[in-house]
């Protein structure tokens, strides 16, 4: 039971991110290590964006990392073979990008560079709106 416990979490390492990049050996392993790589990222921002939305509904962000917690752990330890695990983690790591989503949301600002000339339509009446109120 010891070792099961120390062992969760390197079991839940392996089954969300591997193969590791001292794993890979051939050009399918290389897309799939881009891809742990990408949920290595993920997993950071998630940081930000479980404190964000633990600010806003703590509730479902408790549910969720426990959901999260119990499932990856489980199929941490009883998934050894990372290609079961690649097939298998699709199914959780919708949370973490869930989570990253929010937290890229909450320091990244992105302000689309195009107008259209209905915006430009818009604005111009408006000011001719407020020229008249005046």
């Amino acid at each position: 039971m010891i070792e099961l416990i120390a062992f969760s979490w390197i079991g839940a390492a392996y089954f969300l991110y591997a193969p590791f990049p001292w794993m890979i050996e051939t050009v399918p392993d290389l897309l799939v290590g881009v891809e742990g790589l990408l949920n290595i990222a993920f997993t950071i921002t998630a940081i930000w964006g479980v404190r964000s939305l633990s600010q806003k509904n703590m509730p479902a962000t408790v549910g969720l990392l426990a959901g999260l917690a119990v499932a990856v752990v489980l199929y941490g330890v009883g998934t050894v073979n990372y290609g079961t695990g690649m097939r298998h983690r699709q199914m959780f790591l919708w949370v973490i990008f869930l989570f990253g989503g929010i937290g890229i949301s909450e320091h990244v600002r992105l302000v689309w560079p195009f107008r259209s000339w209905s915006d430009d339509s818009v604005n111009a009446s408006a000011q001719t709106s407020n020229s008249r109120a005046d």
